[in-house]
């Protein structure tokens, strides 16, 4: 189990007075473009944002930094934790994530099973482009041919997942507000644009 942390925001103690709001590295964005938040497990969430069933019509771009993520290393099986989404990125190093409030529960199971964990949340932030133009604004961004795979996204090295009718780009955080505006570059002449994560049909909110 990593020492790092500062790098697991769940672990913020709210006894000793410490109750942060967690805020996703594209925040700013999302309130430029009018969206709506709720504070969802610790998290500022933008649940809807205005003119987005349109935009789901052909490409929407969401916000899914409030997952929990961990890396971990090692010959863990995949099925080894319930509700999580994996990315083998090598034959024995893996970034999982799934809903934020089941990040320790995910973190202990996973050293449990051998593996050599690292919680990541505070190191990456989560993109979601959803609908009928998804894959058409990936290729805009990246010359990755196949999913999930890791490598440039827009110079910017990410792991791209492929999920139902949808893509996650998981990117070092710090080049969130980067990203995001190289999406809505991608996505907005084709009709799409910024949506909120409960536009996502079956979404993780």
């Amino acid at each position: 189990m990593s020492g790092l942390t500062f790098l697991s925001p769940d672990r913020a103690r709210s006894d000793l007075g410490f109750s942060p709001v967690l805020t996703s590295p594209m925040d700013r964005h999302q309130r430029e473009h009018g969206a709506t938040f709720e504070e969802r497990d610790g998290w500022r969430v933008p649940v809807s944002i205005p003119g987005e069933q349109e935009h789901l019509e052909h490409a929407g771009i969401a916000d899914l930094s409030h997952l929990g993520k961990t890396e971990v290393s090692g010959n863990v099986p995949d099925a080894i934790v319930g509700d999580t989404v994996w990315h083998r990125i090598t034959a024995v190093k893996a970034i999982v994530l799934c809903p934020f409030p089941q990040t320790a529960a995910v973190r202990a199971r996973l050293g449990e099973a051998g593996g050599t964990v690292l919680d990541v949340t505070g190191m990456y932030g989560v993109l979601a482009i959803v609908g009928p133009e998804a894959l058409t604004v990936v290729r805009r961004m990246t010359p990755l041919h196949r999913f999930p795979a890791t490598g440039d996204v827009s110079h910017v090295t990410a792991h791209v997942l492929e999920r139902e009718s949808a893509y996650w780009i998981v990117f070092p955080q710090e080049y969130g507000h980067y990203l995001w505006e190289v999406a809505l570059d991608a996505a907005e002449p084709l009709g799409g644009g910024p949506i909120g994560v409960d536009a996502i049909p079956g979404g993780r909110s």
